[in-house]
């Protein structure tokens, strides 16, 4: 063959390796500008991304703050509520020890007066000369009734 025909090979075979580097290229070149636009989107995302963080941050920050007013005013308020408690705890104590003096009190002078009424009795009898046995007598004056009453008031409030 002669040196021009090898010379026409060799330049067909450089002419289709260098089509094929254009098309290798003209690929090449739209990927990297798609590449390029997905960076500008991941931008985009990137950034907005970035303003939702911004914004979690700041509302937590806002629950934060709003937590502990709503914690403090909740301690404020359960403190109170002890103190009243521990007043009404008092109070209570207080009422049950009238109550029990009360409840001691009628009852000693319930238990006295028969026995007064009964002494006495027994004394005028003595006295007049007879020697029966006085019973007991029931107390039937007003006191006697008001007393009852507040007796049982405090027997039913316990």
């Amino acid at each position: 063959m002669s040196e021009i025909a090898v010379s026409l090979i060799l330049e067909t075979v450089v002419a289709i390796l260098l089509c094929v580097t254009v098309g290798y290229c003209y690929l090449l070149d739209k990927r990297l500008r798609a590449l390029r636009s997905g960076k500008d989107e991941l931008k985009g995302v990137i950034n907005e991304l970035n303003q939702a963080t911004e914004r979690a941050a700041h509302g937590i920050a806002h629950l934060k703050s709003n937590s502990d007013s709503v914690f403090a005013n909740f301690e404020e308020r359960m403190s109170a509520a002890r103190a009243l408690a521990d007043e009404l705890t008092l109070i209570t104590e207080s009422a049950d020890n009238i109550a029990n003096r009360i409840e001691r009190a009628s009852d000693q002078k319930l238990t006295r007066k028969p026995l007064a009424q009964v002494a006495q009795a027994l004394r005028e009898k003595a006295d007049s000369g007879t020697a029966e046995q006085p019973t007991r007598q029931t107390e039937t004056t007003k006191d006697s009734g008001v007393e009852s009453k507040i007796l049982q008031a405090l027997r039913q409030a316990r």
